[in-house]
């Protein structure tokens, strides 16, 4: 048992071998009975670089508090010096005009869907929401932040495991609406939005027989595989995704918008290809193309674990001779419960090749 932040105790029951989907988790003793579920265990898909079983928890539902009138409650924020920074809601009403995307407030409705991420463990509530339809509202939402003193958190696509989109009394500035992508056949270039994820370029991309070297999951946001580097099925070909990356319209910290290249704010332009994301927010990643597919063959061979030794130098010696259009990568975990596996192999040790 662990003990729960409203002071209770969870159970944590074990998810069966063949368990795909979720089990429900309820306070107290075991066998004692729950009103609402206050957790759940999820099973989740394979993944080439991970050997665990994540665990995730569902928000537990909480009683809404005593509605508050508007022109009474005032947001609070945190600045960066972690001290308190109250701004009343007639300036963020001033602010709303001048923007084309929805400023979202704690107590306006949808604010629990719209604070959520990928990674369900994360329940962190910003003191605001402002979701961007363009680089004219990252631009007005950086330039509020700096004005008003205030601590403010980027979102792409909202993957990142760790949560580091979404914090308590920030500004959240939501960049996961800017989801538009512009293919250019005869350049072999696209243009991305920085709320795409991986499935959503390549969806693209493959209705002209191109594609850009990126990830593994389709669920993956474009804007941090990016500026982390990127690395995934097209890598031996292709390389990264940022040898890909021919320039990027961002936003500093100062609230001014620049265009970094190779030739036009190349220092700039050297820290974003890979450094991660604190040199300002990017709004736009103009990509190199490349032809590939759209038909590809693709999937897995799974190995009894104690075959590895000799399946493994096997793959070694493939991967030094075979044409780098071929990606191969081995992974050692728990086999999930995949239809083409007989039940009595989920959960025990194997060896996958993909």
């Amino acid at each position: 048992p662990v003990e729960s932040r409203a002071g209770e105790l969870e159970v944590v029951t074990k998810v069966g071998r063949g368990g795909e989907g979720t089990r429900q988790l309820g306070p107290g003793a075991p066998g004692a009975q729950a009103a609402t579920p206050v957790a759940s265990l999820r099973w989740i898909g394979m993944s080439a670089l991970s050997t665990e079983v994540r665990l995730f928890h569902k928000r537990r539902t909480r009683s809404a508090p005593s509605p508050i009138p508007r022109s009474l409650s005032m947001p609070n924020f945190m600045s960066h010096s972690g001290e308190i920074v109250r701004i009343s809601n007639q300036r963020i009403d001033e602010l709303r005009p001048l923007l084309r995307g929805t400023i979202v407030l704690p107590d306006d409705p949808g604010y629990d869907e719209r604070r959520a991420i990928w990674n369900a463990m994360i329940d962190r509530r910003p003191a605001a929401i402002l979701e961007c339809r363009g680089a004219s509202d990252v631009q007005g939402a950086v330039r509020f932040a700096r004005s008003e003193g205030i601590a403010f958190t980027v979102r792409g696509a909202g993957h990142n495991i760790a949560g580091k989109a979404v914090a308590d009394g920030v500004l959240l500035i939501d960049t996961s609406t800017m989801t538009g992508i512009r293919v250019d056949p005869d350049t072999r270039t696209v243009r991305v939005e920085p709320g795409c994820t991986l499935g959503d370029l390549d969806r693209e991309t493959q209705a002209f027989g191109l594609a850009v070297p990126t990830g593994i999951n389709s669920t993956t946001g474009i804007a941090g595989l990016t500026l982390g580097g990127g690395m995934g099925w097209l890598s031996r070909k292709h390389g990264l995704t940022i040898d890909s990356l021919l320039e990027v319209d961002l936003v500093t910290a100062k609230g001014d918008r620049l265009r970094a290249s190779a030739t036009e704010n190349p220092d700039l332009f050297w820290a974003v290809r890979g450094g991660g994301g604190n040199f300002g927010i990017v709004t736009s990643f103009l990509f190199q193309a490349h032809s590939h597919g759209p038909q590809v063959l693709s999937g897995l061979l799974v190995h009894p674990f104690a075959d590895a030794p000799n399946v493994l130098r096997a793959w070694r010696d493939f991967n030094a001779d075979v044409s780098d259009d071929v990606t191969a990568w081995a992974v050692m975990r728990k086999a999930p419960p995949l239809p083409f596996l007989p039940p009595e192999v989920h959960g025990t040790t194997v060896l996958i090749l993909a």
